[in-house]
């Protein structure tokens, strides 16, 4: 998995709008299994977002559904969990996706109607000659999406 998370680091450091930090743990309640452990913490400051980034190869990613209904029901728990002081005003938090193109219909699937993540395909991740470009236009290769709802891609 870290040739991939490597791989989805480099793709997204690739918008220079955005800043990224690697695994990070976010502890959202006093008990053993208030924790959440990412693979990337994502921060938009002109959207003012916060994106937390999951990248699986999984097929059927069980467990990154079990984190998003987890995140569905305490995300403003989360929120207040952010930094020291919690997340500034106004700010926002949401998962982000990097997932096989294949693995979408299961996710799609599972989610919590509540939960909204962003939703890149892992395959758009690889090719750097393919997304550098662009990437510095805040844009995305291969967008839209023909199969995938707009509120997942934005």
């Amino acid at each position: 998995m870290a040739y991939l998370q490597e791989q989805v680091l480099s793709y997204v450091l690739a918008d220079p709008t955005l800043f990224v930090a690697e695994e990070r743990s976010l502890h959202f309640g006093d008990g053993l299994d208030d924790n959440w452990w990412i693979d990337l913490l994502i921060v938009d400051p002109w959207q003012k977002i916060f994106f937390l980034g999951e990248v699986t190869y999984d097929p059927r990613p069980r467990r990154l559904v079990e984190k998003l209904k987890k995140f569905s029901l305490t995300k403003p728990v989360v929120l207040t969990k952010l930094g020291r002081s919690g997340a500034p005003e106004g700010w926002d938090i949401r998962p982000w996706l990097f997932i096989r193109e294949e693995t979408l219909g299961y996710i799609l699937q599972r989610l919590p109607e509540e939960c909204k993540p962003r939703i890149t395909f892992l395959e758009q991740t690889l090719e750097p000659w393919k997304y550098e470009k662009i990437r510095k236009e805040g844009k995305e290769p291969g967008r839209p999406y023909p199969n995938l709802s707009l509120e997942y891609q934005e």
